[in-house]
């Protein structure tokens, strides 16, 4: 009996047509909550760091493997900022108004 070793070949990972378009249409948003107790710290870093060089990365990588994919970002602590996809001013609901759907709903 032979064996032959070699190194596993390179396979380009093509996506076909239908494949990227629906890495498209998946959305992603990242809810971070930015209150006060993320910024307890761990080995000189706090949560939020913590928190931020993940997303961070993630960021990067979805960029790389999937550039239609759309992202958002809501941060929340006692009232919730919505960013979106960063490209409009971002959008903020008070405590009092967290619970009028009509409200959240404009």
């Amino acid at each position: 009996m032979n064996y032959i070793l070699e190194a596993a070949s390179a396979i380009e990972d093509e996506k076909t047509k239908e494949e990227e378009e629906l890495s498209s249409d998946i959305s992603i948003v990242y809810c971070i909550d930015v209150s006060g107790s993320m910024n307890q710290k761990k080995k000189n870093m706090s949560r939020l760091q913590c928190v931020q060089d993940t997303i961070s990365g993630q960021l990067k990588d979805t960029l790389e493997r999937f550039p239609k994919r759309k992202m958002a970002l809501v941060t929340f602590t006692n009232f919730v900022d919505i960013y979106g996809d960063c490209t409009m001013e971002k959008t903020r609901i008070e405590a009092a108004n967290l619970e009028d759907f009509d409200f959240i709903k404009k």
